[in-house]
Order: C-alpha cells, then structure tokens, then sequence
C-alpha cells in the first residue's frame, strides 16, 4: 500500500503562491485516508458476516435433514456406547425339515469379579467355595488380594449358583449376561448338527459361533442380523434320526462293530425321506404325533410282551442272522410268533440257505417280522 503524503511539498508551493491555507490541503487528505481505512475495515467485516451465514446456514441445513430423517425412521431403544455393547449374540435357531426345533439359544450367565471393589475378598473366597468346590481357593484368594482389577471367576453359571452368588452380598462380584446353545434332543444328530462355542466375550454380551458341522459351515447365515433370526431349515427328519441311531446302535451291539451309518433316501431322487414318505414307501409301521408316541410305543410292547418270550426271541435271532448262515432254528416258534401262539423247540439244525426276512420299524423301535413274498415261504 502506497501512503500519500498529507502534505505534499508540490501542493505547498502552488497554494502558497496562489495564497490559500495550506492547512486545508492536510484536512483534506486527512479525510480521504479515514475514507479509505473505513471502506477497508467495511469489506473486512462484511466478508467475515458472509462466511458466518454460510456456516449457520450450512448448520441448520444439517440439523434440519436429521431431525427429517429421525422424524421417518422407527423409533429404537437408546443404547450405552460401552466397549461390550458392539458384541452381537443374536444366532438363528435350527429346525428339520418338518419345523422341529434342533437348536436354540438359552439365556444364561457368567460370572465375574472386580476385585478392587471388594470389601472382605477373604470372606467372599470362602463363599464362593461353597458354591462351586471346583475353584482353586489359593488361586483365587492371591487374584483377590493382588493387582488385578479384572477376572473371570465362571463362564456359565446356573440361576441357582447365580442366586446364591447374590445372596454373598459382595459388591465386586458381578454378573454378566450371555446366550449359550442349547440341544434340546441331546446327542441326536450330533454329528450333523455340530457345535458351538464362545468367540468375543465382554461383561456385556458374548458372540456364539460355529466351531463344527452345520453349525460352522452356517454361521454366517445363523449370525446375520439381516435374517431377523429366521430359522435355518435343514433337509434331515427327527424321527426318521431318532429311529436310525437307535437302530444303528442295537446292531453295533449285537455284531459288536465299532461304528455304524446308514441313508435313508429315495432311489429315484435321492432325497432324504422324511417320516411320512418312509411310512408311505411301508419302509414304518406307523407315523404319530410326537405327544403320542410313548403310548403308542408301550402299546405295541405290551402286545409282544403276551407272547411266548422264547418265540419272541428266535424270531428276533432269525431277522437279525444274515442269510446263508447255517443254525439252530426252529420253524414252530417262530410261526408262532408270526400267528400269536405259543411253543416249544426242538433242537434241530436244518440247513436254510434261501429264508429272508424284512424287518419294519414300529414307533417302539421294535421290528415286527414280515415274509418276503418272493421266496415263497
């Protein structure tokens, strides 16, 4: 910026040869700098208001869109920024094909300690003994009374141990909640079903993932949210499960074998028949409501039982012998079995070669003895 002189020795000389004030050329330079520096201070302040509009504006903008947006979306339940809170436990049930429910999620809890917030760790060692004897007291007592401030005492706990945990009174035993898997039909179909176990673990939730069989091959699906914890479906049947392990474990017992496996699929599609086709195809004796089946089952044993039990059981002897095995067996008893009447046996060793038998599955899983057509016999 270039500073003009407020008396300009030029000005000086040509209005003291013409006789005015000098002084008034000073005054009127004076007024022309204030001018200037005015205008300057002007377009300063008027360029720091426009940017603070803009700002505002831009602001409100902002707010306006989200409260717009709150204003459409579904109300949800507020939740605590907490470390634990990103943990998600949600996990789909399991169900056959039928809507049989295979596994579940059930809530439980664990339990953990905050030692600095203990007021007698000596005495709540001595409790929680009590509670659960398979703790290590001195292990416990030198976490207690040393420098953590965190530790895990039970991963799973039952209501009543976590009752009388809480009867303790101990401000620095707390409880965190977690979901845990749960089979209601025990060990059946154990081996497709899989298991679970527990990934990321916080005092707020724990994560439940798959670490074998259907389990693990699905956990993505059984862990999306996305889902909305739909059930995840499988091909397989309960029933049709249940008949076939139990099957499978007599004769592991009877030939003394060390596994078992068997399919039961249609030959002409290869699926997995459910219970109803199996008794369709008469590969069952009888389909009933799962409520029914133990009356229907000890009905069934009850008409065996008024058999001849030594008739009962040659016949059992002979549908479980391979064929072309040369034995003792007696044909009376075992049409007496066959008819309901009962008999004596003689011991007699003919040689059978061409006798088979078929077996169907009755609701008590006792196989009742039909005669192939085809042999004739």
């Amino acid at each position: 910026m270039i500073r003009t002189p407020l008396r300009p020795l030029a000005r000086i000389l040509e209005a003291r040869q013409k006789g005015e004030n000098p002084d008034a050329i000073e005054r009127e330079n004076k007024r022309i700098r204030h001018e200037q520096m005015r205008d300057a201070s002007r377009q300063r302040a008027e360029g720091r208001l426009l940017v603070l509009g803009v700002f505002f504006f831009c602001a409100f903008t902002v707010v306006g869109a989200r409260m717009g947006v709150m204003a459409t979306t579904d109300p949800t339940e507020p939740r605590a920024a907490a470390p634990g809170s990103v943990i998600s436990a949600t996990r789909a049930d399991i169900v056959d094909r039928n809507g049989n429910l295979l596994a579940t999620n059930f809530e439980t809890h664990a339990l953990y300690a905050q030692p600095h917030h203990m007021i007698d760790p000596q005495g709540a060692v001595k409790k929680l003994m009590a509670v659960f004897p398979d703790l290590n007291e001195e292990r416990l007592l030198r976490d207690f009374t040393g420098k953590r401030k965190f530790l895990w005492i039970k991963k799973k706990i039952s209501p009543e141990q976590m009752q009388a945990v809480h009867d303790i009174g101990e401000p620095g035993l707390l409880f965190a909640p977690r979901d845990m898997r749960l089979y209601p039909n025990g060990s059946l179909a154990a081996h497709i079903m899989g298991g679970a176990s527990y990934g990321r673990e916080g005092v707020h939730a724990a994560e439940v993932i798959g670490v074998a069989g259907a389990e693990k091959y699905f956990d993505d699906y059984l862990r999306d949210p996305a889902n909305g914890n739909k059930p995840l479906e499988l091909s397989i049947d309960m029933t049709v499960q249940a008949a076939s392990e139990r099957i499978l474990y007599g004769g592991m017992k009877l030939m003394n074998a060390k596994g078992a496996t068997s399919v039961l699929m249609d030959v002409h599609t290869g699926e997995v028949i459910s219970a109803q086709e199996a008794y369709r195809l008469g590969a069952l004796e009888a389909v009933v409501p799962r409520d029914q089946l133990r009356p229907a089952a000890m009905e069934l044993a009850a008409k065996i039982a008024e058999k001849s039990p030594r008739a009962v059981r040659l016949a059992k002897e002979w549908l479980n012998a391979p064929a072309g095995v040369r034995k003792p067996f007696c044909v009376e008893p075992g049409l007496a079995a066959l008819a309901g009447r009962t008999g004596l046996c003689e011991s007699t060793y003919p040689s059978l070669y061409s006798r088979h038998y078929f077996g169907r599955l009755s609701p008590g899983g006792v196989p009742s003895l039909v005669p192939n057509e085809q042999s004739g016999e």
